[in-house]
């Protein structure tokens, strides 16, 4: 990749005196406070103004980090300094249990896998009024304008060029360009880049900044590395780990990719944890929770930020996540991130092609295996918080914290079990529970349990049809809702899980409360369960938020023994109050605010290495 404009040569070694004294004096400390690690290797010191011939000291840092990469060995640590670093690495080379190859960055050092590329930009009348073309050589999958990444559109979405001036010309959904702000698109054929925005903006008075389809930092083939300590962004992922065993990536600040990390196939055992993750979007992107016509303060944003969901689901590239389980082998842990204004939260993929048969997907139920997932806080997020859609052998995911999403966990075709879904919270999003079921089910075991939620329905059942979803259990719940199921989508079956000993608490006058209440009678489900009115939010304040509960709350005693009721032990199912009746809700009375992320030190250090 190019490097951007040529610095002023120096000497080897040479620069301002304050500035060699100021990386030498952070460099010792930041040494000596990881002196243990560095004992079983080399440090070499990396500076975006260093000098490949430099032994790579605090005083004389060498400049290529894929140099020091390639050189490294086991125990080895490069160590960026502080300073933008334009590269795009491939980490083919690893370390050992107890001696991992570690790239980390001291505070302010960064990584920027953007290109080169100085628009040119020009009138483009004969696609629509206010869009503007430029000279582009390479399709870019991460645009960002004045520090916020644009919505991009991808020409196969489209028929033919009509199509293209037509979006152009409308802009999307109701609210045309106002709430999108600006949207591009490549024209691969001509290398041009079109772009256009809200009010016909001129785009020569904005910054921009392409990046390819490709990763800031990509671990491939390569067991046992550590990325810690960076700031990464500017293109299409962050990291990429693929065919690496025993790696993790920890305290990362990854900004402005239109992916964050992605656990690739054949990645397996790795720890991701303590990462802040974010797409920074241009457009509405937050606000999901209320619908039009809910009477919520907020219910005005659900249909500004469908415009840029449109934008992105109808005509882009499909789902991005700030980190995703992507057909991988598995037992990962991934805990303690923060993700926030993205599209989606974290997510699972175990399927090699979408709309297959249920019997096609037998051979994948594998991917992502044993993996847990909890104590990330997700928050404006588009789409939706928690992705879940692969096998689910032996998934924990619990004690999340989901806010302001569109949909707080989409349960997608679950194909084996069983999964755990247990001890999360979800406040103010547009649902908190959908299952989802647009492709043939195969039959699943999902426990979900010890949940606390407040969106309009309990439950959501999007294109559930089939066989529905009857290895489903769910259990010892606190629902403050309007209604408790609701369906979208033709031939909906109706609810055919397992349910009881939840706690559903009436969220204002809506008529559907009653209509599902007596659904669920009908069918035989929440017969054990409790319905309560008038009695306003079962939560200390939702607002702040706060889930705790009172001592005489409706949740106290309401829920079940897990392990007499289903014959088997359940993680995470202890600890809330007597054991045959437990407080229902995430968070049994006397237990404090769940309290997300963690900070390093109450995480458990020993992981991941």
């Amino acid at each position: 990749m190019n490097t951007g404009s040529p610095a002023k040569k120096r000497a080897p070694g040479s620069g301002p005196p304050f500035l060699k004294a100021a990386r030498l004096a952070g460099c010792l400390l930041f040494i000596f406070a990881s002196c243990a690690r560095a004992q079983e290797g080399r440090v070499i010191c990396i500076a975006p103004d260093g000098d490949d011939s430099a032994p790579g000291s605090p005083a004389r840092p060498r400049r290529s980090v894929q140099k020091a990469l390639d050189a490294a060995a086991p125990g080895d640590t490069v160590r960026l300094l502080p300073g933008v670093h334009r590269a795009r690495l491939v980490v083919t080379k690893g370390g050992a249990p107890g001696a991992p190859v570690t790239l980390e960055g001291m505070g302010g050092a960064v990584l920027d896998g953007a290109e080169d590329a100085a628009p040119e930009w020009t009138p483009a009348p004969d696609v629509a009024p206010g869009v503007r073309r430029t000279p582009l050589a390479f399709p870019p999958r991460c645009v960002v304008v004045d520090g916020k990444q644009m919505a991009l559109m991808d020409e196969n979405r489209f028929p033919d060029e009509a199509a293209i001036r037509e979006i152009f010309r409308t802009g999307f959904g109701r609210g045309g360009w106002k709430h999108i702000q600006g949207a591009g698109l490549y024209r691969s054929g001509k290398k041009e880049f079109l772009a256009r925005f809200d009010g016909e903006r001129d785009p020569r008075a904005m910054d921009f900044i392409f990046a390819p389809d490709a990763a800031v930092v990509r671990i491939d083939g390569a067991n046992h590395v550590v990325l810690r300590n960076l700031e990464l962004r500017h293109a299409r992922h962050g990291v990429v780990m693929a065919a690496t065993t025993g790696s993790m990536v920890e305290g990362c600040h990854i900004n402005r990719t239109r992916d964050g990390i992605t656990l690739a196939p054949g990645a397996g055992h790795c720890v991701i944890r303590h990462n802040r993750i974010t797409q920074t979007p241009l457009g509405a992107n937050h606000g999901c929770a209320a619908p039009a016509g809910s009477g919520r303060a907020d219910a005005g944003k659900w249909s500004q930020a469908w415009d840029l969901w449109k934008a992105r689901k109808t005509y882009g590239y499909y789902d991005c996540q700030g980190i995703c389980m992507d057909r991988s082998a598995g037992g990962h842990r991934i805990h303690d991130n923060h993700i926030y204004d993205h599209w989606d939260g974290i997510a699972s993929r175990g399927w090699e092609r979408w709309k297959t048969s249920a019997a096609e997907r037998l051979p994948w139920v594998h991917y992502n295996r044993g993996s847990e997932v909890h104590h990330n806080l997700v928050e404006r997020v588009n789409d939706e918080g928690l992705e879940l859609n692969d096998g689910g052998i032996d998934q924990q995911w619990h004690h999340n914290l989901v806010v302001n999403a569109r949909c707080g966990t989409r349960l997608k075709p679950i194909d084996r079990g069983p999964l755990y879904l247990y001890g999360n919270i979800y406040k103010d999003n547009g649902e908190d529970l959908r299952f989802y079921g647009e492709i043939e089910l195969n039959p699943s075991v999902v426990y979900i349990y010890h949940n606390s939620s407040n969106s309009a329905q309990a439950v959501m059942s999007n294109k559930v049809r089939g066989i529905g979803t009857p290895g489903f259990h769910v259990h010892n719940n606190l629902f403050w809702c309007e209604r408790w199921w609701a369906r979208t989508g033709d031939g909906v079956v109706e609810p055919n899980w397992k349910a009881g000993h939840n706690v559903f608490v009436r969220r204002g006058n809506a008529s559907a409360w009653g209509g599902g209440r007596a659904l669920a009678g009908r069918l035989g489900l929440e017969a054990r369960s409790r319905w309560v009115e008038n009695t306003g939010s079962p939560y200390a304040d939702p607002a702040a938020p706060d889930y705790r509960i009172a001592a005489d709350s409706p949740a106290r005693g309401a829920g079940a023994n897990l392990e007499k009721l289903l014959g088997k032990k359940l993680p995470g199912a202890d600890g809330f109050g007597a054991p045959d009746a437990p407080d229902a809700g995430a968070l049994p009375y006397g237990a404090p605010m769940l309290k997300v992320p963690r900070p390093p030190s109450g995480a458990g250090a020993a992981e991941g290495e």
